[in-house]
């Protein structure tokens, strides 16, 4: 923070939290934000003692987000994921799967092989993420196929082991999936739809590969 201050061109206007770390029921999020909040209270008193600004203190993230009020010293609260929700969110049982705004619409590609199908998604959609709650259940959900697993990602495409499911997609079917994390799946997009009543409107993703 001192040597950000010194900068030509830079403003310090405080610092930026993320309880990402803070997960579990409200029990335990509150031990978690009260340890939180000693740590960033040494960090505020230490930057009053030099002088430097800390208007802003800026936290936030969406497991988290009603018992942000534990940690009293923030002054800003960002959450971000839930605005579409994730396969992370549901099973960290903090929203369920009809809370998922964002789904990924996907072809079944081939079935050569018995017991497996291919996806025409692979880590360019949905990513290389896997789910923090249940890092074991692959790399997504297919809502259509719950008993299904992507279990393995190339970049264009997934392999889905479908030995469990009663059912099973045909090639040519498109299946719907709730990647585990929304947020750099949007990054990699060029655009989404938006479905508004029975509308679909397409929709630029400004910031596609951007970070900022």
């Amino acid at each position: 923070a001192a040597l950000a201050d010194q900068q030509t061109g830079v403003r310090l206007d405080g610092i930026m939290l993320y309880s990402g770390h803070v997960t579990g029921n409200v029990d335990e999020q509150a031990h978690s934000f009260k340890a939180s909040a000693v740590v960033t209270r040494e960090l505020i008193d230490r930057m009053d003692q030099k002088g430097l600004c800390r208007d802003i203190i800026s936290s936030g993230s969406t497991p988290s987000a009603f018992q942000t009020h534990l940690l009293e010293i923030v002054t800003e609260f960002r959450p971000g994921t839930y605005v579409y929700n994730d396969l992370n969110i549901v099973r960290g049982r903090y929203c369920s799967l009809e809370n998922c705004a964002a789904k990924i619409y996907s072809t079944v590609v081939s079935n050569a092989v018995s017991g497996q199908i291919v996806l025409d998604a692979g880590t360019k959609t949905l990513t290389s993420d896997l789910c923090g709650p249940a890092p074991d259940s692959g790399f997504g959900l297919i809502v259509e196929y719950p008993d299904a697993r992507i279990d393995k990602l190339t970049e264009e495409h997934a392999q889905v082991d479908i030995t469990e499911c009663s059912d099973t997609p045909r090639i040519g079917d498109v299946v719907t999936v709730i990647p585990n994390h929304i947020c750099p799946c949007v990054n990699l997009q060029n655009n989404f739809w938006l479905k508004r009543e029975d509308n679909l409107e397409s929709h630029v993703v400004d910031t596609r590969g951007c970070v900022v």
